[in-house]
């Protein structure tokens, strides 16, 4: 255990990013507020996940094709800690004290922290549909990807091990995870912990050409602007979240104001986002180009959308 925490605190020790921006002086970010840094302390040292840090990387390449599959749902996410993990989810939702039997208007914000996994394969293919119209658009390569509503963090960590196989289709330099709840936050922490101590992830380095950077971010996706607006793609598991209703035009239930203004307010023009079971407006200069059907067990099948920032 001492030499895991002794890892995790060189870890940020070493990195060069204690500042927001390279060149910026060395900041130690003890005084950044709660959304904005999670603290623990671990042997008698602090350890601080924040949002110009990375929680660790992964070298491209060094993954054989199809590893990380293996990785995520054998290693880090295993089927037999399934409850334990929807256990978490139910008490980020409801509260440690609440009852399951709480009744929920349809616009109860705490629906949007519902918690279910999505398939690793549907997010594949709805990756795969995303880069394509984002390369169109932007003629280059995406190279960040960011995932609102991030829980706990299977569905940063899948796509950064992915791009770490020697044959990937994209290569992200960075992979963001934002997520309101602490509880969700705290678990995505210990399973990086976990991962960090079987050597599948690595510290930060100064030379990070060849890295791909893995940030983990806890605070409302409304207080990440500043990540928002780097994103190429986000990914947004948004089946639960409120919803202004069905436009005919498009044929899709739409996001609420609150999620297509903000991402729209938030992303660069040209970025793509995928949403699930719910489009982002168009009203808010939002173009959906692709409606795909992927498998979804939870919930019997759901819908991506995939928009793009005009």
């Amino acid at each position: 255990m001492k030499s895991l925490c002794h890892f995790l605190f060189v870890l940020l020790v070493q990195s060069n990013a204690f500042a927001p921006r390279r060149g910026s002086p060395l900041m130690l970010p003890i005084s950044l507020g709660p959304a904005v840094c999670h603290k623990k302390i671990c042997d008698q040292r602090l350890f601080s996940t924040c949002t110009s840090i990375p929680v660790t990387t992964i070298a491209a390449n060094s993954l054989k094709p199809g590893e990380s599959i293996h990785i995520i749902e054998n290693v880090l996410y295993p089927e037999s800690e399934y409850k334990r993990r929807m256990a978490i989810g139910k008490d980020a939702q409801f509260g440690e004290e609440s009852s399951v039997t709480t009744v929920f208007e349809a616009n109860d914000p705490r629906l949007s922290l519902t918690y279910h996994e999505f398939p690793l394969q549907s997010l594949d293919s709805l990756l795969a549909l995303a880069i394509d119209t984002f390369e169109t658009k932007n003629g280059r390569e995406p190279t960040v990807l960011v995932d609102v509503g991030s829980g706990c963090g299977r569905l940063v960590l899948y796509p950064a091990l992915a791009s770490a196989e020697s044959d990937c289709d994209v290569s992200w330099q960075e992979v963001h995870g934002i997520e309101i709840s602490s509880l969700m936050h705290d678990d995505a922490v210990n399973v990086v912990r976990n991962g960090a101590e079987q050597n599948i992830f690595s510290p930060p380095s100064d030379d990070d050409s060849n890295l791909i950077q893995i940030y983990l971010h806890q605070a409302p996706a409304s207080e990440m602007k500043d990540i928002l607006s780097q994103a190429d793609i986000i990914f947004c598991y948004s089946t639960v979240f409120d919803s202004k209703g069905f436009n005919v035009d498009i044929g899709a239930m739409i996001l609420a104001k609150e999620w297509s203004q903000l991402l729209a307010d938030s992303c660069k023009s040209g970025a793509v986002v995928i949403t699930t079971d719910r489009a982002l407006n168009p009203d808010n200069e939002w173009s959906l180009k692709h409606i795909l059907e992927v498998e979804n067990p939870s919930l019997l099948g759901s819908t991506g959308y995939i928009s793009i920032r005009e």
